[in-house]
């Protein structure tokens, strides 16, 4: 039987999430995740840059939008990852649930 590769996942988080993402991710075989926290792009735009590198890769870009200015680039830059894409979008605001986001906003709210 052929073993399928892991999923990529790219995460903007909030810093605070950082650590339990990272330990659910290693805790599985099926999931490869590259994670930058909200402070760390807002504060360094190397992280910004290295973000946009490790997205052209991931399948699933999932955000923890915040009101941090960097999120601009992000909504203008987001078409230039592909099409093929699974973006899933949550905030501490309801309002940004979703933005952005290909799947459901059911799926992003919970």
């Amino acid at each position: 039987m052929k073993r399928r590769s892991p999923v990529r996942i790219v995460s903007i988080m909030w810093g605070s999430y950082v650590p339990i993402l990272l330990e659910a991710a290693r805790e599985s075989p099926h999931v490869e995740l590259s994670v930058f926290s909200q402070k760390e792009m807002e504060e360094n735009y190397e992280c910004l840059e290295g973000f946009w590198k490790a997205a052209g890769r991931a399948h699933v870009l999932f955000f923890y939008r915040t009101t941090d200015g960097f999120w601009q680039e992000v909504d203008a830059r987001l078409g230039e990852v592909g099409p093929d894409k699974v973006v899933v979008t949550t905030s501490f605001d309801p309002a940004d649930w979703g933005r952005n986001a290909t799947v459901d906003l059911a799926i992003c709210a919970k």
